[in-house]
């Protein structure tokens, strides 16, 4: 093999590190997100279903939740675009740039 080929394949595997580092960053920051929005709202929540406490579970927690499930034929079979904002196509909807309406508070 040559240099030359040697340093286009080291080149393709740097930005595919970057490429998924940079996908695992932006998970981490939109589940930060997500909690950030939700912790305002806990007591209203908490009041509204009569509750005595209320907490959410980690990404990491859902995923160990449904560890037996999530695998079919060693395929990846639980889709966590809901709780992480990242679907797998593009969502027209979402191009405006819209604010999702919240259920308690403004």
């Amino acid at each position: 093999m040559s240099n030359s080929t040697k340093q286009q394949r080291l080149s393709l595997l740097q930005q595919q590190q970057a490429s998924l580092q940079a996908e695992i960053n932006e998970e981490a920051k939109q589940e930060q997100n997500f909690k950030n929005n939700l912790q305002p709202n806990i007591d209203e929540i908490k009041k509204y279903i009569t509750s005595d406490s209320l907490g959410y579970l980690s990404m990491d927690g859902v995923m160990k939740a449904v560890e037996t499930a999530k695998h079919v034929n060693g395929k990846e079979n639980f889709c966590k675009a809901c709780f992480t904002g990242n679907y797998p196509v593009e969502l027209t909807d979402q191009k405006a740039k819209s604010k999702q309406l919240r259920l308690f508070g403004s």
